[in-house]
């Protein structure tokens, strides 16, 4: 019997069976959180690494096997990189990098155009880590998009040849305690059954009843809002049922989010120990050295016996 999805932090596959298509639906709000608390991002930067985190859930999800889920971004703009990955075991974690003075010179209009001025130009990458061998998978396309959805829908459309269409909704409420983020997404993928490549590697479909079944499905889709993605007193499976009730839609068993971080005191002395013995010598004060994980915020100490080979 599959269980009723939690209302927040959780991926939930579905299937529209009438359409011969499959989607996820994700929500994510305490993770999503513990990942954007642990540095001071400035709005934009806050709403990209919450669009990209929405965005690695659904991806992550997607793996069969126990593994490691990269979504990363390198871009040239005001903001560098984009970074979240995602363990089989439901773990999330982020970082976001940006400049600063770059990002203070922009006015408002420019901030809210998040990929052509807060990106700008550069890549997407989305790596797979299989945990039981050795093969590694990486795929890398150009930014296409004025969302990080829309980058990924062209990822899916050049890389994997396969249409997909994105939703993603994220907001920040204000209260007295502050702000908390929410963060929502919905994607939709036509069964590999229905979908067909030509010589070019150009996607089409085997018959026109299977383009109608996609077209009708991204339509009804597209009927969704962003409030309801984002409303955690709307059961995911309402949500479904209200947009695909009529074709019939099967939910299967949740995977649930949480964040953590992978750091440890090894690691960080591993990246230290690279450095020279005089760089090494200059990190140190009152006798230690502190090294701060850019993606927790944990703050590891040293002492520079530690780092001698």
């Amino acid at each position: 019997m599959v269980e009723k999805a939690p209302s927040t932090d959780f991926v939930l596959p579905f299937a529209v069976e009438g359409r011969n298509a499959r989607g996820r639906m994700a929500r994510v709000d305490h993770a999503l959180n513990d990942i954007l608390s642990t540095q001071d991002y400035p709005l934009p930067v806050a709403a990209l690494l919450a669009e990209a985190v929405c965005l690695t859930a659904l991806l992550g999800t997607m793996l069969k096997e126990d593994g490691i889920m990269t979504f990363q971004i390198n871009a040239d703009g005001p903001v560098r990189l984009l970074f979240v990955d995602y363990t089989t075991a439901g773990h999330l974690r982020g970082y976001a990098r940006f400049d600063e003075e770059a990002l203070a010179g922009m006015d408002e209009a420019e901030r809210d155009r998040l990929v052509p001025q807060l990106l700008q130009s550069g890549t997407l990458s989305v790596t797979i880590d299989p945990a039981a061998s050795q093969e590694r998978y990486q795929g890398i396309v150009a930014l296409e998009g004025a969302t990080l959805a829309q980058c990924l829908q062209a990822y899916f459309r050049q890389s994997e040849q396969l249409p997909t269409v994105i939703k993603v909704a994220t907001e920040m409420k204000t209260n007295g305690d502050g702000h908390r983020w929410l963060g929502g997404a919905i994607m939709l993928q036509p069964l590999p059954a229905v979908v067909g490549f030509s010589e070019t590697q150009e996607s089409h479909f085997r018959s026109e009843d299977a383009e109608e079944d996609w077209r009708h499905s991204v339509v009804l889709l597209n009927s969704a809002t962003g409030d309801e993605l984002l409303d955690s007193a709307l059961p995911a499976e309402s949500l479904l049922f209200r947009l695909y009730h009529e074709d019939g839609v099967r939910v299967f068993d949740a995977h649930r989010l949480t964040f953590k971080c992978r750091c440890s005191a090894e690691k960080l002395g591993n990246v230290l120990r690279q450095f020279s013995r005089e760089d090494i010598e200059d990190m140190v004060e009152d006798g230690q050295i502190q090294a701060r994980c850019d993606i927790c915020g944990k703050i590891y100490e040293f002492v520079p016996e530690d780092l001698q080979d």
